[in-house]
């Protein structure tokens, strides 16, 4: 099981996951890796994600690294997913592993989300439940005054 990234790297988590996904169906669909990346870049709404990605590309076809060394020298994308890729590429097994951490990054994003949300929840319950009261307050004031001014 991979580290749970902080709160703040939540988007690095759906990142990782999309990014590989998308990576590897459009390798086993049979795109070149640089036709993969860029389409992989501009699916990603992320903007620093997306430059990385394609500073991730220009290395690929400019400097001829392989993957795992432009992901490891962007410095955006989790080390532990990054040496997962490294090492599978070398191995042969990249659609693998891709697989496996498109899988474990999203459900880290998946519980992310969900821990953001069990803290989010209650504050919206008391913010709105104040909102309610003050509505009330505002209704009621005015027709207690005229209740007041009828004695």
């Amino acid at each position: 099981r991979f580290a749970a990234p902080a709160s703040g790297d939540k988007d690095q988590a759906i990142v990782t996951a999309q990014i590989c996904r998308n990576y590897r169906a459009l390798m086993l669909s049979g795109a070149t890796a640089d036709e993969a990346l860029k389409l992989c870049a501009e699916m990603l709404a992320n903007r620093a994600a997306r430059a990385e990605i394609r500073r991730v590309r220009r290395e690929i076809l400019h400097d001829g690294a392989n993957l795992g060394t432009a992901l490891r020298r962007c410095g955006y994308f989790p080390p532990e997913a990054v040496s997962i890729i490294a090492t599978a590429e070398q191995t042969g097994h990249l659609d693998e592993a891709l697989r496996e951490v498109s899988d474990e990054y999203e459900e880290i994003a998946r519980e992310s989300v969900e821990a953001s949300l069990a803290v989010i929840s209650p504050a919206l319950v008391i913010a709105t439940a104040a909102m309610v009261g003050a509505v009330l307050t505002g209704l009621f004031l005015p027709i207690s005054k005229v209740f007041e001014n009828l004695r």
